[in-house]
Protein backbone atom coordinates (compact mmCIF):
# COMPACT_ATOMS: atom_id res chain seq x y z
CA UNK A 1 0.00 0.00 0.00
CA UNK A 2 0.90 3.65 0.01
CA UNK A 3 3.12 4.67 2.88
CA UNK A 4 2.48 7.86 4.77
CA UNK A 5 3.42 9.58 7.97
CA UNK A 6 2.15 12.64 9.73
CA UNK A 7 3.98 15.36 11.60
CA UNK A 8 2.01 17.80 13.70
CA UNK A 9 3.16 20.50 16.09
CA UNK A 10 0.64 21.21 18.85
CA UNK A 11 0.35 24.96 19.22
CA UNK A 12 -0.91 25.35 22.74
CA UNK A 13 0.28 24.89 26.32
CA UNK A 14 3.25 22.74 27.24
CA UNK A 15 2.91 20.82 23.97
CA UNK A 16 4.10 23.82 21.93
CA UNK A 17 7.59 22.34 21.37
CA UNK A 18 6.48 18.76 20.79
CA UNK A 19 6.31 17.15 17.37
CA UNK A 20 4.18 14.04 17.00
CA UNK A 21 5.31 11.61 14.30
CA UNK A 22 3.07 8.74 13.30
CA UNK A 23 3.56 6.32 10.42
CA UNK A 24 0.78 4.53 8.59
CA UNK A 25 1.08 1.85 5.93
CA UNK A 26 -2.19 2.16 4.04
CA UNK A 27 -3.43 -0.72 1.90
CA UNK A 28 -5.60 0.52 -0.96
CA UNK A 29 -7.28 -2.10 -3.17
CA UNK A 30 -6.75 -1.38 -6.86
CA UNK A 31 -4.01 1.20 -6.27
CA UNK A 32 -1.95 1.65 -9.45
CA UNK A 33 1.45 0.00 -9.03
CA UNK A 34 3.23 3.31 -9.71
CA UNK A 35 1.71 4.72 -6.51
CA UNK A 36 2.64 1.75 -4.32
CA UNK A 37 5.15 2.91 -1.71
CA UNK A 38 4.64 6.66 -2.27
CA UNK A 39 5.57 8.43 0.95
CA UNK A 40 3.42 11.36 2.11
CA UNK A 41 4.20 13.70 4.97
CA UNK A 42 1.51 15.87 6.53
CA UNK A 43 2.45 18.91 8.60
CA UNK A 44 -0.29 20.87 10.31
CA UNK A 45 -0.82 23.49 13.02
CA UNK A 46 2.66 25.00 13.19
CA UNK A 47 1.17 28.34 14.32
CA UNK A 48 4.03 30.75 13.54
CA UNK A 49 5.43 33.04 14.97
CA UNK A 50 5.66 30.68 17.94
CA UNK A 51 6.69 27.05 17.91
CA UNK A 52 10.09 27.63 16.32
CA UNK A 53 11.54 24.65 18.19
CA UNK A 54 8.77 22.35 16.98
CA UNK A 55 9.07 23.75 13.44
CA UNK A 56 12.81 23.00 13.38
CA UNK A 57 12.14 19.50 14.69
CA UNK A 58 9.49 18.95 12.00
CA UNK A 59 11.97 20.01 9.31
CA UNK A 60 14.56 17.62 10.73
CA UNK A 61 12.03 14.77 10.56
CA UNK A 62 11.16 15.67 6.98
CA UNK A 63 14.85 15.71 6.07
CA UNK A 64 15.33 12.25 7.59
CA UNK A 65 12.15 10.74 6.11
CA UNK A 66 12.57 12.21 2.59
CA UNK A 67 8.87 12.09 1.63
CA UNK A 68 7.73 12.11 -1.97
CA UNK A 69 4.91 14.56 -1.23
CA UNK A 70 4.56 17.08 1.60
CA UNK A 71 1.12 18.30 2.62
CA UNK A 72 1.01 21.52 4.69
CA UNK A 73 -2.58 21.30 5.90
CA UNK A 74 -3.29 24.67 7.48
CA UNK A 75 -2.90 26.76 10.61
CA UNK A 76 0.67 27.55 9.68
CA UNK A 77 0.41 31.05 11.18
CA UNK A 78 -1.30 33.14 13.83
CA UNK A 79 -0.20 36.45 12.34
CA UNK A 80 0.14 37.98 8.87
CA UNK A 81 3.50 39.34 10.04
CA UNK A 82 4.74 35.74 10.41
CA UNK A 83 4.24 34.94 6.73
CA UNK A 84 8.02 35.26 6.05
CA UNK A 85 8.48 32.42 8.58
CA UNK A 86 5.79 30.43 6.78
CA UNK A 87 7.57 31.05 3.45
CA UNK A 88 10.90 29.91 4.87
CA UNK A 89 9.40 26.81 6.49
CA UNK A 90 7.41 25.88 3.37
CA UNK A 91 10.49 26.33 1.19
CA UNK A 92 12.44 23.94 3.42
CA UNK A 93 9.61 21.41 3.84
CA UNK A 94 9.79 20.11 0.29
CA UNK A 95 8.65 16.80 -1.08
CA UNK A 96 10.56 15.08 -3.88
CA UNK A 97 7.54 15.21 -6.23
CA UNK A 98 5.26 17.89 -4.82
CA UNK A 99 4.57 20.19 -1.90
CA UNK A 100 1.11 21.66 -1.37
CA UNK A 101 -0.49 23.88 1.25
CA UNK A 102 -4.01 24.50 2.50
CA UNK A 103 -5.58 27.26 4.54
CA UNK A 104 -6.83 26.61 8.06
CA UNK A 105 -9.13 28.50 10.37
CA UNK A 106 -6.24 30.51 11.87
CA UNK A 107 -5.22 31.91 8.48
CA UNK A 108 -8.78 33.19 8.12
CA UNK A 109 -8.92 34.43 11.69
CA UNK A 110 -5.87 36.68 11.22
CA UNK A 111 -6.32 37.61 7.55
CA UNK A 112 -3.37 35.59 6.17
CA UNK A 113 -5.41 34.54 3.12
CA UNK A 114 -5.95 35.72 -0.45
CA UNK A 115 -3.05 37.32 -2.29
CA UNK A 116 -0.83 37.29 0.81
CA UNK A 117 -1.15 33.50 1.13
CA UNK A 118 -0.82 32.92 -2.63
CA UNK A 119 2.32 35.06 -2.87
CA UNK A 120 3.87 33.49 0.23
CA UNK A 121 3.48 29.91 -0.97
CA UNK A 122 4.29 30.70 -4.61
CA UNK A 123 7.58 32.32 -3.54
CA UNK A 124 8.42 29.14 -1.59
CA UNK A 125 7.70 26.94 -4.62
CA UNK A 126 4.61 25.46 -2.97
CA UNK A 127 1.18 25.05 -4.55
CA UNK A 128 -1.62 26.58 -2.44
CA UNK A 129 -4.78 24.55 -3.00
CA UNK A 130 -7.99 26.42 -2.24
CA UNK A 131 -10.81 24.47 -3.88
CA UNK A 132 -8.34 23.33 -6.50
CA UNK A 133 -6.22 20.32 -7.37
CA UNK A 134 -2.67 19.52 -8.35
CA UNK A 135 -2.19 16.60 -10.73
CA UNK A 136 1.06 14.72 -10.14
CA UNK A 137 2.59 12.07 -12.39
CA UNK A 138 4.19 9.37 -10.27
CA UNK A 139 6.02 6.89 -12.47
CA UNK A 140 3.24 7.00 -15.06
CA UNK A 141 0.45 6.77 -12.46
CA UNK A 142 -1.82 9.78 -12.03
CA UNK A 143 -2.32 11.21 -8.54
CA UNK A 144 -4.56 14.21 -7.83
CA UNK A 145 -4.10 16.21 -4.64
CA UNK A 146 -7.49 17.88 -4.12
CA UNK A 147 -7.38 20.76 -1.63
CA UNK A 148 -10.51 22.19 -0.07
CA UNK A 149 -10.94 25.58 1.54
CA UNK A 150 -11.22 25.62 5.34
CA UNK A 151 -14.80 24.82 6.44
CA UNK A 152 -14.71 27.23 9.40
CA UNK A 153 -13.36 30.37 7.73
CA UNK A 154 -13.77 29.70 4.04
CA UNK A 155 -16.13 27.94 1.69
CA UNK A 156 -15.10 24.40 0.74
CA UNK A 157 -16.33 23.34 -2.68
CA UNK A 158 -15.43 19.78 -3.65
CA UNK A 159 -17.04 20.05 -7.10
CA UNK A 160 -14.92 23.11 -7.99
CA UNK A 161 -11.81 21.56 -6.44
CA UNK A 162 -12.13 18.48 -8.65
CA UNK A 163 -12.70 20.30 -11.97
CA UNK A 164 -9.07 19.91 -13.10
CA UNK A 165 -8.57 16.33 -11.88
CA UNK A 166 -7.41 14.14 -14.73
CA UNK A 167 -10.00 11.36 -15.24
CA UNK A 168 -8.85 8.02 -13.87
CA UNK A 169 -6.55 9.61 -11.28
CA UNK A 170 -6.21 8.36 -7.75
CA UNK A 171 -7.42 11.27 -5.60
CA UNK A 172 -6.35 12.39 -2.15
CA UNK A 173 -8.80 14.89 -0.69
CA UNK A 174 -7.26 17.40 1.72
CA UNK A 175 -8.95 19.73 4.19
CA UNK A 176 -7.76 21.34 7.43
CA UNK A 177 -10.80 20.18 9.41
CA UNK A 178 -11.05 16.48 8.46
CA UNK A 179 -14.49 16.04 10.07
CA UNK A 180 -15.84 17.89 7.04
CA UNK A 181 -15.16 14.83 4.86
CA UNK A 182 -16.80 12.30 7.18
CA UNK A 183 -19.91 12.89 5.08
CA UNK A 184 -18.73 14.31 1.73
CA UNK A 185 -21.21 16.47 -0.15
CA UNK A 186 -23.43 14.39 -2.44
CA UNK A 187 -22.47 16.46 -5.47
Amino acid sequence: GATGFAIAGDAFGFEAHRVLVTRHDVSIPGLPSGLDGVRLAQVSDVHFPGNRTAARAALEHLDQERPDIVLLTGDMTESPEAMPQVRSFAGDARGRLATVALLGNWEYRVGAVGQLARDTYRSAGVDLLVNSALNVDVGGARLALVGLDDPLGGTPDLRTARTTVVPGSTEIWLVHAPGYLEQPPEA
